[in-house]
């Protein structure tokens, strides 16, 4: 209870302070749509010699003003842009002029890459004017489409729209134009239409980003800069019903020779329940053509969090990203318990993977008053292993992971001055007495008007009901909060953040959470330099202190001390350094695997650089590499990394990563067993001293044919090997202790030492043969092997890796794009 009104005391502190802020009103350009009432159609070509373009006014007066690389300078580069409307599509028209249109450059690239070495040309809608969400298209010099969904947390690159384009090269620049539907926008029925809008220019050459109504660097957020757009009116939300009806092959080879193969079908579907609201369906998905993840050798005491790769779980999920209560890689992942009951004297055999999602949907939206609605439901089969009975013979199928519903639900309601507040609330139903959660959380952000200074507040309850025993269930309950108040805008940054987990606080049922159970205190001070000075474009520079100790018992872990600088010359070079440092006795509690033993790590520093070359260059490189030390064990590591990237032609790029990791003397958990009793202080942990390694070769090869088709390449080898040296048991005051425990010969081989290698390979062509329609072929080669005796040599561990065991994985799919508007017209028209 008190913790509960120092809070609440806390929380309406921050309130009133924030509605104090002395602020001036944000005004920005107007800009006037017409509506095109003419009966000669637009054809999208570029050209923009339909006579409409001709009677709309020229706005060649629109300025656009630098972001990069001098933050206000109005562009050196003139550009016009003319918009007009009809019933059912935006269209937009710009001439971008440049005195030497033959050094345009125009790579080409897949769809919503915006790293290419090309111009772009883009515009924005805020269909609310709230300042908050918008949605971006955006065109390249070599006519490659690109559209963004843009939050408070950041750009979805993910969200993809039906909508055409072309670009045209002149002898004074290169000119776009532009068809956007209102099928592929949102915004409110009524008859006059208030939208924000803006334009983006860049011009790859001098790396200038510019933007007609400007985009201020030093200023937090970007949809709160755009201007005004009007004339918009008597346009209609249309009905928005898209099917992507698939049809699939899949074939694997394993090693053995043994190939099996399947048809798949689908359709994923898209229905606009309102104007603001759109269902987005998977019905039997096929996830067959996604990326290989990245897997790596794990020794430490907490999971590792894969990428997200499935379209469904990547595409329009902003409003359920809340502090990592949705992970969508729990939705179709093995629960680790197993439903059924059986004797563990009986023999097991047929142990299944992850259970198959059998269907999912989300329906999101938000409304023109800025409420946002998310609600997401997935439901995975149930998977099956059979356990034989020694004794007598006889088999039957167990239950593993039961049918199980997953469930998300958002509300966030837009405030004034970019602010919001939202709720969450996640379910995970098992059947079969499995174990159920649930997770309730809220998020509150205030910011002032000139939006500079942020309050921001969440805080979550955790219920876990474990497996049934008997009719009976065991209940865990949990909370966490975050409070933090910062400085968003300017040059001069600082804020601070006290955060707090329980340690019943469990959220990893459908969320991700490495480790509960703390209760940090943090701040940082920071200025970042906007202006060009000297040889810079920019320049930052931080530092920030944390001290951190366990919720229960309420005991100290770590602090540290930790500062950052980067710049950007002139040359668009970038460098940048770090360093940490923890100046007193750390105690993790977590590396014994044993609740209530923590293993003591002295004071230990670390820092590193890294450079960025000038990316405009057919040849250009990021690079990373730093150090790691504790000197009172001896325990150096070092780490490089570098990437190249080279680009042969317009149409084919080559990209290399390497990475190494170099760790000597370190001290970690090995095993422990139990020396007579149930009582924590007897049970014994083991400690490993030893060496490790870790190399990553990865390599990326792009050849485009030409924006809508290509080719993709992408092979990964990851090395990672533990050598170890000696064995300790862990004392009560958390250092190493002499023990017989385990053996090293003489060639520093031990039962426990890991030699881990895996190898993936990912080979993809898409075709895009009509508006939203693909044809896809992906081979994937996989291998994985893991010994217990280091091999050294690299070019060994590469022929171990190749002579494994390997699956192959082929399939071919074709998604056709349906649109009920553009049927209907077909129909009417006929």
């Amino acid at each position: 209870m008190v913790s509960r009104r120092i809070i609440s005391g806390v929380f309406l502190f921050f309130v009133f302070v924030s509605q104090g802020f002395s602020s001036e009103d944000f005004t920005g350009n107007s800009l006037t749509a017409n509506r095109f009432t003419s009966s000669e159609p637009i054809n999208i070509d570029g050209k923009l010699d339909e006579s409409v373009w001709q009677d709309v006014n020229e706005q060649n007066a629109m300025s656009f003003y630098q972001r990069t690389p001098v933050n206000g300078k109005q562009s050196d580069y003139k550009t016009s842009v003319k918009i007009i409307y009809d019933d059912f599509a935006i269209y937009v028209a710009a001439k971008l002029f440049d005195p030497n249109p033959s050094e345009i450059p125009v790579e080409v690239g897949e769809r919503d890459n915006r790293g290419l070495n090309s111009d772009y040309f883009g515009v924005f809608f805020d269909t609310y004017a709230k300042g908050q969400n918008a949605f971006g298209f955006q065109v390249t010099s070599a006519n490659v489409q690109a559209d963004v969904y843009y939050t408070q947390s950041g750009d979805d690159t993910n969200w993809d729209a039906v909508w055409t384009s072309e670009i045209v090269t002149t002898d004074d620049g290169w000119q776009v134009e532009m068809r956007i539907p209102y099928s592929a926008l949102r915004f409110p029925d009524t008859e006059i239409q208030n939208w924000n809008i803006n334009f983006m220019r860049r011009i790859r050459k001098t790396n200038e980003e510019s933007y007609w109504n400007f985009v201020d660097n030093s200023v937090s957020g970007f949809v709160n800069q755009f201007g005004e757009l009007k004339g918009l009116r008597d346009i209609k939300p249309p009905v928005r019903l898209q099917l992507y009806p698939f049809l699939g092959y899949v074939g694997v080879l394993e090693s053995n020779g043994t190939y099996t193969n399947q048809l798949s079908y689908g359709m994923d579907l898209k229905y606009g329940l309102s104007e603001s609201f759109t269902l987005d369906m998977s019905l039997i998905p096929d996830f067959s053509q996604v990326q290989s993840d990245n897997v790596v050798l794990n020794l430490s005491p907490f999971e590792v969090k894969y990428a997200e790769n499935r379209p469904f779980f990547t595409e329009g999920i902003e409003l359920f990203d809340k502090n990592g209560l949705f992970y969508s890689r729990r939705i179709g992942q093995a629960s680790g318990e197993i439903a059924g009951s059986y004797s563990e004297e009986d023999s097991i055999s047929n142990y299944p993977g992850d259970p198959a999602l059998i269907n999912s949907l989300k329906v999101s939206g938000r409304t023109k008053g800025g409420l946002g609605i998310g609600f997401l439901n997935a439901v995975t089969n149930k998977t099956e292993m059979t356990v034989t009975d020694l004794e007598t013979g006889e088999s039957k199928s167990v239950t593993v992971d039961p049918f199980t519903n997953f469930n998300v639900m958002v509300i966030d309601q837009n405030l004034k001055n970019n602010s919001n507040i939202s709720f969450i609330n996640t379910s995970v139903l098992r059947g079969e007495g499995g174990s159920d959660a649930n997770v309730t959380g809220t998020e509150l952000r205030l910011r002032d008007k000139s939006n500079r200074y942020e309050v921001y507040g969440f805080g979550a309850l955790s219920n876990v009901w474990g497996k049934s025993e008997n009719g009976e269930r065991d209940l865990s309950q949990g909370f966490a909060y975050r409070l933090s108040f910062n400085k968003i805008s300017g040059n001069w940054r600082y804020g601070a953040t006290r955060h707090v987990e329980s340690d019943d606080y469990d959220i990893n049922d459908l969320g991700f959470l490495s480790a509960p159970n703390d209760f940090n205190h943090s701040a940082f001070l920071g200025y970042e330099k906007f202006e060009n000075f000297g040889v810079f474009n920019r320049a930052e520079a931080y530092v920030s202190a944390s001290y951190n100790m366990l919720y229960d018992p309420r005991v100290f872990t770590r602090a540290s001390i930790n500062t950052s600088l980067w710049a950007q010359t002139k040359g668009f070079w970038s460098f940048g350094w770090n360093a940490s440092y923890r100046p007193v006795d750390e105690n993790d509690y977590f590396e014994p695997r044993v609740e209530g033993r923590y293993f003591n790590k002295p004071e230990n520093f670390n820092t590193g650089i890294n450079i960025s070359s000038d990316g405009r260059k057919r040849v250009s490189f990021w690079m990373n590499a730093g150090i790691w030390t504790l000197p009172e064990r001896n325990q150096f590591d070092n780490w490089f990394s570098i990437s190249p990237n080279f680009r042969v032609s317009n149409t084919f790029s080559l990209n290399y990563d390497f990475s190494i990791l170099k760790v000597r003397n370190e001290y970690g958990y090995v095993d422990q067993e139990e020396s007579g009793a149930d009582d924590i202080d007897e049970i014994d942990i083991y400690f490993g001293k030893r060496d490790r390694t870790e190399i990553t070769n990865t390599i990326f090869a792009r050849f485009t044919f030409s924006p809508k088709m290509f080719f993709t390449l992408r092979a990964r080898h990851y090395l990672s090997t533990a050598n170890y040296k000696d064995f300790y048991e862990l004392s009560e005051s958390g250092n190493m202790m002499e023990s017989d425990f385990g053996d090293v010969s003489d060639n520093e081989q031990s039962d426990y030492n890991v030699n881990f290698n895996s190898l993936n390979v990912d080979l993809v062509y898409s075709w895009q043969f009509a508006p939203g329609s693909f044809l896809t072929f992906s081979w994937k080669d996989s291998a994985i092997d893991r010994r217990d005796r280091v091999e050294k040599s690299y070019s060994r561990n590469l022929n171990d890796i190749m002579g494994s065991d390997h699956t192959n994985n082929f399939s071919v799919k074709i998604t056709y794009f349906l649109d009920y508007l553009a049927i209907k017209k077909m129909v009417n028209k006929s």
